[in-house]
């Protein structure tokens, strides 16, 4: 259910709600002032834990991918390394791309 600091918090930016919280300053002695200044207080708190949860988000999912590129590096660079092994036990190309998963061009590569 939506809420009135919900509702303010979608539509309008801290900024808005900080504009409208000062023009209640004032006048938060009228215990209906006071209450919209509470309700503005509550939607700009809403909407900055909305951007810093939005933010930590996209931070761990950027960190994720990150990691697993870096992880997905030391694979290929595993395999490469077997078969240069290989490659200098002087194995055919072949089994050495059938191997690793490596294609015959890759090893082939790695000859030069």
């Amino acid at each position: 259910m939506k809420t009135p600091q919900t509702i303010s918090s979608e539509f309008l930016t801290i900024k808005e709600l900080e504009e409208a919280m000062e023009r209640f300053a004032p006048v938060k002695q009228d215990p209906e002032a006071k209450r919209i200044y509470g309700l503005l207080l509550k939607a700009k708190n809403n909407a900055i834990n909305a951007e810093s949860h939005a933010a930590n988000k996209a931070k761990r999912e950027a960190e994720a991918r990150g990691e697993k590129r870096e992880i997905e590096k030391g694979k290929a660079e595993g395999k490469m390394e077997m078969a240069l092994k290989m490659l200098s036990k002087r194995m055919d190309v072949t089994d050495i791309a059938e191997i690793t998963g490596l294609s015959v061009a890759q090893v082939k590569a790695l000859q030069i």
